[in-house]
């Protein structure tokens, strides 16, 4: 039995370690929507806009199937609203790559399991 649990504690400090920390966020107001896996966010601290490519999530292109159905559950969740932003990394085109959750849902998520 213990055997079976030893596996258990490293596994759930890697997990810890992965999970972006409260503080390494920053807030803003999205002001924007282009895809639905890419948003515009305000930058409330640098007073920028802020090209955000959702972590985890790639949703259909213009013109694909369901591309717009993307869009527009990505606008209604979080366009106007002020949203936080843990950032995990920037891609090839220098977005910043990140979480963003808006009134205790997480967007990321939120996509996956509604579309």
């Amino acid at each position: 039995m213990l055997q079976r649990k030893v596996w258990f504690v490293p596994f759930l400090l890697i997990l810890l370690l992965k999970i972006p920390c409260v503080s390494w966020g920053w807030s803003g107001e999205v002001v924007g929507v282009t895809e639905g896996d890419t948003i515009t966010v305000f930058n409330s601290k640098t007073l920028k806009d802020v090209n955000i490519g959702l972590y985890g999530i790639d949703t259909p292109e213009k013109g694909q199937a369901f591309s717009k159905r993307a869009k527009q559950f990505t606008s209604k969740m979080v366009f106007g609203k002020v949203v936080e932003v843990h950032r995990m990394d920037t891609d090839r085109y220098g977005r910043t790559v990140a979480l963003v959750s808006v009134d205790k849902k997480l967007l990321n998520k939120e996509l996956v399991l509604r579309l």
